[in-house]
């Protein structure tokens, strides 16, 4: 089978993001089970195409753009270029060499004009439309996101099948637009490398807590702010690590410098803003004592089946697809949204019961290993991609 997975991100030029890693995840997973696999993906400098362990990686600019057409510079800020660009590359590879199905996320609908350029399967995967994460970081809509929000809808309803990680996000998408009753859906986890995603010791770092993650209201930046106080207080060996991009609040003022204004001089040596590289991170989970994911909402959070894959107890939020992963009490702690107080204290509850964090951290690898690993969950994928080309519609 002949797989081509369309999205903006594929690292490392566009990051390791949650779209990013779960495309260079089943990529590379389907080459290793016998598959040709080619990657359609934003190009960061010049266009070009590469060969990454087997998998074709085609990086594409936007087309048109619209900066270089006088008095029109404004479509930029519409026009789906990448999108178009990737729908030109696909038609031209087709042409050369048969594609059986094409993936695409819903969000960015990048696969907005492939039904109009070929008549290939099309899947789309759920990995959160922007109308959801707009609305969940209070952002109000003017009319480019709208549009947007028309786009990432259009890309669902002409989609031949779709996929998504969890349950959760087929509901939340549901309110929307009613895709189980008009689509051939199956769940599949997210899968995880546990082989790249180990324990590498048997325990961490005494108090390091760490959040991984970009800061913006929904990741739970405003419980973070009122909870670093409550523990540091309580604890003298808590440290926080914060690791991701910073962003700003919805007053324009970014969230760091609101984490650090409510922090005394002494606290504030006490916490650290970074970014790392995949394996520095790897080498984090593995130093690290809790994790902590105060979401508002989330579909099946990539920092989250790392963390849990390199056995570091977690502290997660009750909500979205994060119980379909978590188990309360067994690979994890879960807790109420916004409730910096239930965060804080089921914090220290881990910080001073060392057995509890080991047996926690090992629960959540075997998680991991049964559920969520490359090994468990491709299969599942190759099985619904065979079903779609042999038209077999059926709701899973």
């Amino acid at each position: 089978m002949h797989i081509c997975y369309i999205s903006q991100e594929y690292p490392p030029e566009t990051g390791w993001g949650g779209v990013g890693s779960y495309t260079y995840e089943m990529a590379h997973g389907m080459v290793k089970r016998g598959h040709r696999v080619t990657i359609i993906s934003l190009a960061v400098g010049d266009e070009k195409t590469e060969n990454d362990a087997e998998v074709v990686v085609h990086r594409v600019k936007p087309y048109p753009d619209f900066n270089s057409l006088k008095g029109l510079w404004r479509m930029n800020k519409i026009w789906p270029g990448f999108a178009w660009a990737a729908a030109l590359k696909l038609k031209k590879i087709q042409g050369n060499s048969r594609i059986d199905i094409v993936e695409a996320g819903e969000c960015r609908a990048d696969s907005l004009f492939i039904p109009y350029f070929t008549k290939i399967k099309v899947v789309v995967r759920l990995h959160l439309a922007h109308i959801f994460i707009d609305r969940l970081n209070g952002v109000t809509p003017d009319n480019n996101k709208k549009i947007k929000y028309w786009m990432e809808k259009k890309v669902i309803l002409d989609a031949d099948s779709i996929s998504a990680p969890s349950l959760a996000v087929v509901n939340l998408t549901n309110q929307w637009i009613k895709v189980i009753e008009k689509r051939h859906i199956r769940i599949i986890p997210n899968p995880i490398n546990p082989h790249f995603f180990s324990p590498q010791k048997q325990n961490g770092i005494d108090g390091q807590i760490i959040f991984v993650g970009r800061l913006e209201r929904n990741k739970g930046a405003h419980i973070i702010l009122q909870v670093m106080p409550l523990v540091l207080n309580k604890s003298a060996s808590a440290v926080f690590r914060i690791i991701g991009a910073d962003s700003t609040d919805a007053d324009g003022i970014s969230w760091q410098q609101k984490i650090r204004e409510s922090l005394t001089m002494v606290d504030n040596s006490r916490i650290s803003f970074e970014e790392l590289s995949r394996k520095q991170i790897v080498d984090l989970y593995n130093s690290s004592a809790i994790f902590i994911m105060p979401s508002i909402w989330e579909n099946s959070p990539y920092a989250l089946l790392e963390a849990m894959s390199c056995a570091v107890p977690i502290i997660a939020t009750n909500v979205g697809g994060i119980p379909e992963i978590v188990q309360h009490m067994i690979s994890g702690l879960l807790v109420e949204p916004e409730s910096p107080i239930n965060l804080a204290n089921a914090i220290i509850t881990l910080l001073v019961d060392q057995d509890l964090r080991k047996k926690m951290g090992a629960q959540a690898r075997e998680r991991i290993l049964n559920s969520f690993s490359i090994d468990q969950v491709l299969p599942k994928m190759e099985s619904f991609y065979y079903d779609i080309l042999a038209d077999k519609r059926k709701i899973s």
